[in-house]
């Protein structure tokens, strides 16, 4: 028996799969990187342009339109952190700051972006390529792999 009470948990536990193929593509498509290097650097450097495109990518696909909304979060962070330095008050502004950001997101159910201005609505039609679409597509893929034997069937559980 499962508990679909929490939506968030189902959400979870209801693309396990897709997650899976993600982790698993993420690790194949590493190591090719790594493969296609004729000299392994001693440190891991030359994975940082892969490690960047893959979690844009990985953002764009989970958050959307969302990641512009993402990146403005993280670069007042950035700032608040470098104008304080290593002060004392630092801390304390980052968190009101975030706690800030947290209540507001709560109070106005997220924030939409024809609301945050008239112009940015045309990023809401952007967005209706949903994650839990990509999700479904993947698990139907996973789901006609294990019907029909194929690759995947020996090593997933069907």
């Amino acid at each position: 028996m499962q508990d679909n009470s929490d939506r968030q948990y189902r959400s979870f536990r209801n693309n396990i799969p897709a997650l899976t193929v993600l982790a698993l593509s993420f690790l194949v498509l590493r190591f090719l990187v790594d493969y296609t290097r004729s000299r392994r650097p001693p440190n891991y450097l030359h994975l940082v342009p892969f490690l960047a495109a893959f979690s844009i990518l990985m953002l764009s696909v989970l958050h959307g339109t969302s990641i512009l909304k993402i990146a403005v979060i993280m670069t007042l962070n950035y700032t608040i952190a470098k104008t304080c330095g290593g002060s004392k008050v630092g801390p304390v502004v980052t968190w009101v700051f975030n706690g800030f950001v947290l209540f507001a997101n709560e109070w106005n159910d997220g924030y939409e972006f024809a609301r945050l201005h008239p112009t940015l609505e045309t990023l809401v039609s952007w967005d209706e390529i949903k994650t839990p679409e990509l999700f479904n597509h993947a698990r139907r893929i996973m789901s006609k792999e294990c019907t029909r034997g194929g690759i995947l069937a020996s090593t997933l559980p069907c």
